[in-house]
């Protein structure tokens, strides 16, 4: 399950070809940070040491201004939303099933060194939490991390196929609002020369 931040964006005009854009380079960032996180184990190791000089956190933390972070804590945080894709997109392909039992969201259980993360969204999206919980958990499927990682080229096809589903589906959605197939293929013929350039 991925979520994204995404704007409303405008249907017509220039407006949408600037929206356009920045909604690529937007998904073309998460999926470099993504791809970060499971090439080296920094942000699992950030997250560990937050995590437990923090007793957890949620990313509402960040609109706190009571609470000082650092310049590299405030970015891992802002981040944590890719952390949770990460181990979503593993959860899809391997049929887990995450826990929205508490009905705040979808969480899931990771183990990283011993320890068991419970990492979920709340339902009124766009805010994730991450706290450490019991390590005996007898009816949760827990993730391991390092299962995550020796499997992150097996999902390399599956989200080039994920990203150009999302854009089809938000052309029909286009043609199903009434924009004319012709300035959807200006609009996008515009977005791609912009983006050799």
């Amino acid at each position: 399950m991925q979520i994204f931040n995404i704007p409303n964006r405008p249907a017509t005009g220039p407006e949408s070809q600037l929206w356009f854009k920045n909604y690529c380079e937007m998904c073309d960032r998460e999926q470099r940070v993504m791809q970060e996180m499971l090439d080296s184990e920094d942000y699992i190791k950030w997250l560990s040491e937050f995590s437990f000089a923090h007793n957890g956190f949620s990313t509402d933390q960040l609109e706190n201004t009571s609470i000082e972070f650092s310049e590299n804590d405030f970015k891992n945080i802002q981040n944590f939303r890719c952390f949770y894709n990460v181990i979503g997109r593993y959860a899809d392909y391997h049929y887990i099933i995450g826990d929205n039992m508490d009905k705040a969201g979808i969480a899931y259980y990771v183990r990283y060194n011993g320890i068991v993360y419970k990492i979920g969204s709340f339902a009124s999206g766009g805010l994730f939490y991450c706290k450490i919980v019991d390590s005996d958990l007898s009816e949760a499927t827990v993730i391991e991390f390092i299962d995550v990682v020796r499997e992150k080229n097996i999902g390399e096809s599956s989200i080039v196929r994920e990203r150009l589903n999302q854009l089809s589906e938000m052309i029909i959605e286009l043609v199903g609002i009434g924009i004319k197939e012709d300035e959807i293929r200006g609009t996008v013929d515009d977005t791609m020369r912009l983006v050799k350039n």
